[in-house]
């Protein structure tokens, strides 16, 4: 267990804790949550993270764990395997929480990695809470099975910008929210790896990537190229949200037999959840068994 940077006030005046341009904080892999490793840790909601320089966490580890956090277009943050680059429980809004510069770099290891996440604090069960968060272009890097931004809190707004760059591994999610009443806008493309619609099923390679999953409301504005690989899904609406796509989606092939289905939108699922999808935009579906628009569960549209 251990912290590169710590600051804790008194709760009423305000702090600020910077990693410059010129620093480095490189923190090892954590055992676990309990003896978790971190760049930058503060519990205080009146302290502003700033970090201009780089941060290498380990594996299990986060790179910065506060409540109002900058990243300027020189950070950079190296994450390893299931581990964070920013926590955040943070409950008073601001314009924004969370500050991520163009040209800020993010890149994450495999294994659950996640970038931006909004969760709950184990020690006191407080929840993130009206947290905004934009994104004005940064560069990441998403590695496999794991995830851009995690949001579980409540009341969240999210904005990115189309001069941002996102690369996805294999099985990788973008963006993830189970926040009702949260609001999501995308901006920037998103495209798959792997191989090309059409290869033969015993050696494609690559997709089961998620651009947007979601619950509250979410609008899409940039292009979604999801043609490579195997099982991608555009855009997946949850508990009762509703998703609209205002560009253009593309899907490339399916995996029937082993249940992969490349999606261009998705709502609800089965008996258990629903959502509802509009399309103000294009879906190509390129591939074999791929759907464009898809709808289960009691009351999706």
């Amino acid at each position: 267990k251990g912290t590169g940077m710590f600051v804790e006030t008194d709760g009423v005046r305000p702090a600020t804790m910077t990693n410059d341009s010129t620093g480095t904080i490189s923190i090892g892999d954590s055992t676990s949550e309990s003896v978790l490793r971190t760049g930058m840790f503060t519990k205080n909601q009146n302290v502003k993270i700033t970090n201009k320089g780089k941060i290498d966490a380990g594996k299990n580890s986060y790179a910065i764990y506060g409540k109002d956090v900058q990243l300027t277009s020189g950070s950079e943050l190296n994450i390893g395997d299931n581990g964070v680059g920013i926590f955040s429980t943070s409950t008073t809004p601001a314009t924004p929480n969370i500050d991520i510069q163009a040209g800020a770099k993010i890149n994450l290891g495999k294994d659950e990695a996640v970038g931006v996440f909004l969760g709950t604090d184990a020690a006191t069960g407080v929840q993130a809470n009206g947290v905004r968060i934009n994104d004005a272009g940064s560069i990441m890097n998403i590695g496999d099975n794991s995830y851009g931004y995690v949001l579980k809190g409540t009341g969240t707004t999210f904005t990115n910008s189309s001069s941002g760059s996102v690369t996805l591994g294999t099985k990788s999610v973008y963006l993830y929210s189970d926040d009702t009443t949260g609001n999501i806008t995308n901006n920037v493309a998103l495209t798959s790896n792997g191989s090309t619609a059409g290869t033969a099923l015993i050696s494609a390679t690559g997709g089961q990537n998620y651009g947007i999953y979601s619950a509250g409301t979410v609008v899409n504005n940039a292009n979604i190229d999801f043609s490579k690989g195997i099982g991608n899904v555009g855009i997946y609406s949850i508990k009762g949200g509703t998703a609209t796509n205002n560009s253009t989606i593309t899907v490339g092939d399916s995996n029937a037999q082993g249940n992969l289905y490349s999606l261009g939108m998705a709502a609800g699922y089965a008996r258990t959840d629903s959502g509802n999808i509009i399309n103000n935009g294009t879906i190509n579906v390129v591939g074999k068994d791929a759907i464009g628009m898809y709808a289960s569960g009691p009351g999706s549209t």
